[in-house]
């Protein structure tokens, strides 16, 4: 009898069926992360481009900011000077009934240097300069005794000096304008 000296087959080793399913989740789970590694990447890029461009716009605003206040600012000053001169002009006609007779009562040796008037208020401030004493008293007095003011009333006075001398001297007369003068005017314009 023979012996037979042959090969044995060798069984294959068989892995067991979950560690295959392991394996191929590890395998799904590793692409996944790697994945997420490269999206994070993506949105930390896009995150520092969208932060550059939003530093660089706040500093682009930052520096129109006072450009735009000045225009602002020069705007507002024009529309001011433009309202002013329409209530000018609207009121001409009730502010001129008090110019006229003023004109022909300033001192020649006297400049006005402000005049503020009050037509609701029936008053004016006028703010001047004379050459002296005697052209301040003078004007007071021209003043005090024309038809269309009331009452004047002097409530500053001084003088500039360059040295020893005198330059000029600065006044500010309160004048109470008659109760009619500026109605009339309008009475008559109506």
């Amino acid at each position: 009898m023979a012996i037979e000296v042959g090969k044995k087959k060798k069984k294959g080793s068989k892995t067991p069926k979950g560690l295959d399913i392991f394996f191929q989740a590890m395998v799904i789970l590793f692409i996944i992360i790697v994945g997420s590694y490269f999206f994070a990447q993506h949105l930390k890029s896009q995150a520092e481009e969208t932060k550059t461009e939003i530093e660089s716009e706040i500093e682009r605003r930052k520096a129109e900011v006072p450009e735009k206040k000045e225009m602002e600012d020069a705007a507002r000053y024009y529309s001011n000077l433009i309202r002013d001169f329409k209530t000018v002009s609207d009121n001409r006609h009730i502010i001129s009934s008090f110019f006229s007779p003023l004109e022909r009562s300033i001192h020649p040796e006297v400049t006005i240097v402000a005049l503020n008037i009050d037509p609701e208020g029936k008053s004016a401030v006028i703010e001047g300069e004379g050459k002296d004493f005697i052209a301040v008293g003078q004007q007071f007095h021209a003043l005090k005794n024309r038809d269309f003011i009331e009452d004047v009333a002097l409530s500053s006075l001084s003088t500039v000096r360059d040295g020893e001398e005198i330059d000029y001297i600065t006044f500010v007369f309160d004048i109470e304008i008659v109760e009619d003068l500026f109605t009339k005017t309008i009475k008559e314009d109506d």
